[in-house]
């Protein structure tokens, strides 16, 4: 998790992938909030990595609901 925002640069699906694990184990949302608090971000970013998470995760779940 702590490489998740600069993996993100060379795997774009990155927080995608993340989402569709964390949506497959059915993790908590105090969980989901722990695991961000681990990852590294430098400076202050417009979009943080929560706000790259909950649109992943509404994606994976809009994709899910089409099923």
């Amino acid at each position: 998790m702590p490489g998740l925002d600069d993996d993100s640069i060379d795997f774009p699906q990155a927080y995608r992938a993340i989402a569709i694990l964390i949506r497959s184990i059915a993790l908590p949302d105090e969980d989901i909030d722990a695991l961000l608090k681990k990852v590294d971000v430098y400076g202050e970013p417009k979009i943080t990595p929560k706000m790259k998470l909950d649109k992943a995760l509404a994606v994976v779940d809009e994709d899910s609901g089409d099923l």
